[in-house]
């Protein structure tokens, strides 16, 4: 799934399609009693908090903290750009990827970072009604114009009425004339009551590229409760994996331990070469910053049998730089290990680049704050192209972060261990003193 991070509004695609997506409701701030309208609503007042809202956003990005950089180069002429996030910019950033900053010519620049794992894609369109009536003794039925013949495969009404539960037909045709029965007796309900409510106003049936599609809803006699109708396809888009990282175990009483090279690196499967032989071992994977404090990952098979071979073990996403392996071998020979590839799905970077300029990716800030862009939502990123990498390079305005000045007492430890044994000679020398005093007062 191409996740981003929030949700996003409804758009149009190049062919004029309409991608569903989640509908956002935003909740109305109550004000405190006594609030004083008249001045917030002043326009100084809400010019003055936008800037100082604007200025927060950016306020995070200042260049001498970021010490990697990378150029990019966008093709001529893109509207939209992306880059994907190679091991370069994974080992080089910080806090997971959430330091990436994009600047053009010295500005930060909004971005959204997709992640291409499988998705199940949804695109939506209203077709035109050609008919809406009733069929006497059936129901009421509505032919849906598609225009282009694209690929659909789901149908949505929409309906004013309440409490009901109808069963549905669906039938498509090349020509409006001959019919062929797609969905037959799927059912369709809507139930309200008592401030609950549950329906379900959808029906998938085979993919098809027919022009026409006919709904009946059977039992309805007025065509007015059908108040609209949505045709959609729904199709699962492949994912894509880049391994961000190789390396060969080595081999401890505790396990096989792995080093990746660097921290921050994002792997959630390893590919796992083991020379001939026929085995089949349980494994434990165990996670580490500094391989010293360990912790459990997840679990897998090592296998080759006369009937499969499974070298790969998947696990949630880890961002550790040092992965051991448990393997249980029982009584039978340890297995020697050979080299691991570690990956994960792959993300990339988009951008608009519409206006061309000089453009950097920071990274490396181990303080950056998470950023959060409305690009996702004021534009349509599809129809992206592929811009180029520069090599990395330090960055000339970065600044070395001055180490906190330390306390007094540890600046000047020698003085407070003088002072220290000046005191305790002084009090001994009183106690001394005094407990003469006594026996001196006890002689007499």
């Amino acid at each position: 799934m191409n996740r981003k991070v929030g949700s996003y509004p409804a758009r149009r695609s190049d062919a004029g399609q309409v991608v569903k997506a989640t509908r956002l409701h935003r909740l109305k701030p109550v004000p405190p009693s006594g609030t004083d309208f008249s001045l917030c609503c002043q326009p100084a007042t809400l010019i003055a908090a936008l800037l100082l809202l604007s200025g927060l956003a950016h306020a995070d990005f200042v260049p001498d903290k970021w010490p990697q950089r990378r150029s990019l180069q966008p093709t001529p002429g893109a509207g939209i750009s992306v880059v994907v996030v190679d091991q370069t910019v994974y080992s080089g950033s910080r806090e997971r990827l959430l330091d990436l900053r994009l600047v053009r010519n010295g500005t930060e620049a909004p971005y959204v970072l997709e992640v291409l794992s499988p998705a199940l894609e949804t695109k939506e369109f209203q077709p035109k009604v050609v008919n809406q009536e009733v069929a006497p003794g059936v129901g009421v039925r509505a032919m849906l114009d598609l225009g282009s013949h694209p690929r659909h495969n789901q149908l949505r009404i929409a309906s004013n009425a309440t409490n009901f539960q109808q069963k549905i037909r669906i039938e498509t045709s090349d020509d409006a004339k001959r019919w062929s029965t797609v969905l037959q007796d799927a059912f369709v309900f809507d139930f309200t009551q008592d401030n609950r409510h549950a329906s379900l106003l959808s029906a998938q049936y085979p993919v098809s590229t027919r022009r026409y599609v006919r709904l009946t809803v059977m039992g309805w006699t007025d065509p007015l409760r059908l108040s609209g109708a949505w045709v959609s396809y729904q199709s699962e888009k492949s994912g894509v994996r880049d391994v961000l990282a190789t390396a060969t175990p080595r081999v401890t009483d505790s396990g096989w331990v792995a080093d990746l090279g660097a921290a921050d690196i994002a792997h959630d499967a390893l590919d796992i070469e083991i020379g001939p032989g026929l085995f089949y071992r349980n494994v434990d994977i165990e996670t580490s910053a500094d391989a010293s404090n360990w912790y459990p990952c997840g679990t897998g098979i090592l296998a080759r049998t006369a009937d499969l071979e499974r070298l790969s073990i998947h696990f949630p996403e880890q961002w550790d730089r040092y992965l051991r392996l448990r393997v249980h071998n029982g009584d039978n020979p340890p297995l020697v290990p050979g080299e691991i590839s570690f990956s994960t799905w792959r993300r990339v970077l988009k951008f608009r680049s519409e206006n061309p300029g000089e453009w950097f990716l920071y990274y490396g800030n181990a303080e950056a704050k998470t950023v959060s862009y409305d690009l996702s939502w004021s534009a349509n990123l599809e129809g992206a192209q592929l811009a180029k990498f520069g090599e990395q390079q330090r960055n000339p305005a970065y600044r070395e972060p001055v180490p906190p000045e330390k306390p007094w007492s540890e600046r000047h430890i020698s003085l407070l261990y003088g002072v220290l044994i000046l005191a305790v000679l002084a009090m001994g020398t009183v106690s001394v003193r005094f407990l003469l005093k006594v026996r001196n007062a006890g002689g007499q």
